[in-house]
């Protein structure tokens, strides 16, 4: 119940200027469609192993073969798929998934 007010404000607050809100749409959409070219290799491996990738096993925006991809190429990172979860997994594991962040 918290999240979902957290997340329904979230959305009021992006739209409440709706030029701002299509344009970040787009700017989202034209970030998916191109390559970002990241050397997470040459970065500080300490410093990557606080990187903690979290997919939904049925997320088919930042599909589960995208996640195991950035965590073969970030090393010390870890990966956790959820199964039976969508796009918004931190909805259903929303303190684990902070608990990882804070740690």
């Amino acid at each position: 119940p918290e999240i979902v007010g957290l997340f329904s404000e979230s959305i009021r607050e992006q739209y409440a200027d709706l030029k701002t809100g299509v344009t970040a749409e787009v700017e989202d959409y034209m970030l998916f469609r191109r390559a970002w070219n990241l050397d997470f290799k040459s970065k500080d491996e300490q410093e990557l192993s606080s990187v903690h990738i979290i997919s939904g096993s049925h997320d088919q925006g930042s599909t589960p073969e995208m996640a195991a991809y950035l965590h073969q190429n970030i090393p010390g990172s870890t990966l956790d798929i959820k199964e039976n979860c969508g796009h918004l997994v931190l909805f259903g594991f929303f303190r684990e998934v902070i608990a990882k962040i804070t740690a």
